[in-house]
């Protein structure tokens, strides 16, 4: 799993950044997610798997006395765990060859 120096790392789409980072194509998640919702079977099914959370969060936000800062306070832990992100997978990836696990991921492919 080591790559030469100056190499991009092999998840550097996860990052924003790199040759990975928008590859001409394939459409973007939001424009697909738009499509997607507006036919009358999806939105149907959608509704229909989400109905039976509703009460669950209507629960939860009545348990929680500020549920604006619960929410920003998520907000924070999700932006620093991004920010440190490649270090992360770069000592997820030293462990792993540490551990034995040893493989070569530039196959590996991602689908947007």
């Amino acid at each position: 799993m080591s790559r030469p120096a100056g190499a991009a790392h092999p998840w550097s789409y996860l990052l924003g950044r790199g040759p990975a980072a928008r590859p001409p194509g394939p459409p973007r998640f939001a424009d697909t997610a738009r499509r997607t919702l507006a036919e009358t079977g999806v939105r149907g099914s959608r509704a229909a798997a989400s109905a039976p959370l509703r009460p669950s969060r209507a629960r939860g936000r009545a348990a929680e006395p500020d549920w604006a800062a619960l929410r920003r306070h998520a907000t924070a832990v999700r932006e620093r765990a991004l920010a440190g992100l490649e270090r992360h997978l770069t000592e997820f990836e030293k462990r792993a060859e540490e551990a034995g696990v040893h493989g070569d991921t530039s196959h590996i492919k991602v689908e947007e």
